[in-house]
């Protein structure tokens, strides 16, 4: 007497000949979900967009409204904007030509080269004598008294009761306020508080006629400001004068650069300095031969002019003058130190002047880019690794790079540690700041066989090797599926073509041959084949949804309606003596249900069962080695075969 009862059904593994499998393993199991320990069939997909033939590459571009899909028909690496408030809903990605970034402005979609190559020219400095457009007048006026007393106070306004010409170096009062308490021998005084453009108080100046005159404090860019009034038929005329007995010994040095802007305002590294002109403060530097054109696909529509302003405690820094157009050619510096020399406005993207860590732009063959905590993008050129300055994904600093001994396959992240797959060791990076960060070689001998076969799990990293698959976790690595597969069965998947991407903790992977899944948390449920055949996949974290390129169509997993013909064999159970079933009993949600019997090797009776009552079978030859399969449209819960009624009922 005997019996075969199969109450819990779990995946293949391929490595076992059918005999050695355990009793709920399978020989072969196709599109159904064993996580429940039952055989359950999947749904279908349902289409969710046409595209054109021959595309690799999906990506599910939600910030715009409504959402689009974009497809290519190459290997592409897609990373979100990590930038905070980004009006653009930009994404950064390389594998289509030269890196690119691309947003929505205006509802336009627009798609640019990423990154910004210096101006090509070296801007020259003039200089000429001061216009004083810089800087604006409080008026107000008094009558002074012989004895020094003051009365009939008021205010007035520039360009209204006060007219400026000259540079404005020389102010018309064309009609002076009546006296009201003053004498006959009271004189009338005009004087003004000026003020940089910048917010920056010059002081106050009283003219010449005015007692109060030494008590002036009106200094501009150095030199002392002297107001000479003179008053005739009730209109006064008040010129300004600038004192400077000895120019040279205010004339500071100053070198200019200048940098592309984009419309998106992100910033490229600066022009070559021009060369040092000393300039005094009576005089406004003269920038000219600055770049008015780029060459190349960049978004630029602006440029930053910078001047160097020397500190005794910090040394040389660059500081903002003005962000102007693209086309403007020269440019006329009248400011202050006073008015620009704050941190916000300090040039960044020379890297702070250290060697190396200007904003230069990606290699034009990154590939691989990827995203790391802290704002940083990663991509990679041969055995090279490059990182983005953080929070400026158009800047790629060329004293980031480290290189590794093996050529890149790709890359993955989990927590901070960049994992790099080569064509020999994996290697880990620990990233804090891309300045200092250091490879550490992983200790395992498993060459990555296909970079669209990398998976970042998030605390952990999948590719596939010539062996199976091999996870990392921080430092450490494993190939985690020699309990499954040797060399030889894993080669039959062809791993070298495979694509990969997680959902719902599995492991979705597509080759030239076959589709698998497999149970990232190792709940014994093996190896799922599906018979679905697909030639791109993309994960959306934000739906939790898998999707697959199948021939032109962009199909979400298991987004259908109705299931997919579920198939089931079990492992091959070898009995002592002969064995003959004679019944059958099927427990399932969903009748009927169709019932394989396999006797060594071969299928020698496929049964139809309508209901879970235990049956008979048809007569059957005995034999030692037998096996059974289903094709499942719902939950099988149970399949039981005995060799008596009595028997099953035990």
């Amino acid at each position: 007497m005997a019996k075969l009862i199969i109450n819990q059904f779990a995946g293949m593994a391929p490595r076992f000949d059918p005999k050695e499998l355990a009793s709920q393993q399978s020989s072969l199991a196709r599109d159904v979900d064993l996580l429940s320990k039952k055989a359950r069939a999947i749904t279908d997909t349902a289409v969710t967009e046409v595209i054109e033939s021959g595309q690799q590459s999906i990506f599910l571009w939600e910030d715009p409204s409504p959402s689009k899909w974009l497809s290519w028909t190459t290997d592409v690496d897609v990373v979100r904007t990590m930038l905070g408030g980004d009006i653009y809903s930009r994404i950064y990605f390389t594998g289509d030509g030269n890196p690119k970034v691309r947003g929505i402005d205006a509802t336009v979609d627009e798609e640019y080269d990423l990154g910004l190559p210096a101006p090509a020219l070296t801007p020259t400095t003039t200089t000429q004598q001061k216009s004083l457009t810089n800087w604006t007048r409080t008026w107000h006026y008094w009558y002074e008294e012989p004895s020094g007393n003051t009365v009939d106070a008021g205010t007035l306004t520039e360009g209204v009761d006060v007219t400026v010409d000259a540079g404005e170096r020389v102010y018309t009062i064309a009609s002076i306020p009546a006296k009201v308490t003053a004498s006959a021998d009271a004189v009338f005084v005009a004087y003004y508080d000026g003020t940089s453009d910048g917010g920056v108080h010059l002081g106050r100046v009283w003219p010449s006629i005015s007692k109060y005159q030494a008590s002036s404090d009106f200094v501009l860019n150095g030199a002392i400001g002297i107001l000479v009034q003179l008053t005739t038929s009730g209109s006064s005329e008040l010129t300004l004068v600038l004192d400077e007995p000895d120019p040279s010994s205010f004339s500071v040095e100053r070198t200019y650069a200048e940098t592309f802007v984009t419309e998106w305002g992100e910033e490229g590294p600066p022009s070559v300095p021009s060369v040092v002109q000393k300039v005094t403060p009576a005089q406004d530097a003269v920038v000219s031969n600055m770049t008015t054109t780029i060459t190349g696909n960049y978004n630029v529509t602006k440029k930053r002019l910078y001047r160097s302003i020397v500190s005794r405690t910090t040394g040389t820094s660059f500081f903002l003058v003005a962000e102007i157009d693209l086309s403007v050619a020269t440019y006329t510096d009248s400011k202050l130190d006073s008015e620009i020399n704050d941190a916000a406005n300090e040039l960044k993207s020379d890297g702070n002047g250290r060697v190396g860590r200007s904003w230069q732009p990606p290699p034009s063959g990154l590939t691989g880019l990827i995203q790391m905590p802290g704002g940083i993008l990663a991509g990679f050129v041969g055995r090279e690794v490059y990182l983005s300055e953080p929070y400026q994904p158009h800047a790629w600093p060329v004293g980031y790079s480290k290189g590794v001994d093996y050529d890149i396959v790709g890359l993955a992240v989990t927590g901070n540690t960049l994992v790099v797959m080569t064509k020999g060791f994996p290697y880990a990076m620990n990233i804090i700041d891309p300045a200092t960060s250091q490879f550490t070689r992983i200790e395992l001998n498993q060459p990555c066989v296909a970079k669209r076969g990398i998976v970042d799990g998030g605390s952990f990293v999948v590719y596939p090797s010539k062996n199976g698959l091999v996870f990392i976790q921080g430092s450490t690595a494993r190939l985690a599926t020699e309990g499954y597969y040797t060399r030889k069965e894993w080669a039959a998947t062809n791993p070298e073509t495979m694509i990969a991407g997680i959902h719902n903790r599995n492991l979705y992977m597509f080759t030239s041959s076959s589709g698998l899944i497999f149970d990232l948390d190792e709940r014994e449920i093996g190896f799922i084949e599906t018979s679905l055949a697909a030639t791109g996949i993309h994960t959306d974290l934000e739906t939790d949804t898998l999707y697959l390129i199948v021939g032109t169509n962009i199909v979400e997993w298991e987004g259908g309606s109705t299931k997919l013909p579920g198939y089931w064999r079990s492992f091959e159970m070898a009995f002592e003596r002969e064995f003959t079933p004679v019944v059958l009993r099927v427990v399932s949600d969903t009748y009927p249900v169709t019932v394989e019997l396999w006797a060594e090797g071969a299928i020698v009776s496929t049964l139809s069962v309508s209901d879970d009552e235990a049956r008979k079978v048809p007569t059957l030859r005995p034999e030692k080695n037998w096996m059974v399969s289903t094709t499942v449209a719902g939950d099988v819960d149970q399949i039981l075969i005995a060799s008596s009624m009595s028997e099953l009922r035990k």
